[in-house]
């Protein structure tokens, strides 16, 4: 805005708020390849129809988070975008 003008007071603030402030989580540590994205989503649905857990509503869970995983990684979305999705209109299961 003023180019020619010195505004130590905001150095002042800019070198407290440095000074205050976290550093950055490394998140390129966390990122895992679609594949194994995939592959966890897949093994999770397949624990869940083969039955190995014990309560259904567990099963379902489980069925559904693989479910997620699988998409997501196949088709990011926003979380509000992806939460929005309605089986049957947005989602259509097409044979083959």
């Amino acid at each position: 805005m003023a180019p020619e003008h010195d505004f130590p007071y905001l150095r002042r603030a800019i070198a407290r708020l440095k000074a205050r402030g976290k550093p950055k989580k490394v998140k390129r540590l966390h990122i895992r390849p679609t594949p194994d994205l995939i592959a966890l989503g897949l093994k999770l649905m397949i624990t869940a129809e083969q039955g190995k857990v014990a309560r259904p509503l567990w099963r379902a869970a489980l069925f559904r988070d693989g479910l997620m995983i699988v998409m997501l990684a196949c088709r990011p979305l926003r979380r509000e975008n992806f939460a929005s999705l309605r089986i049957g209109l947005d989602l259509v299961r097409h044979e083959g």
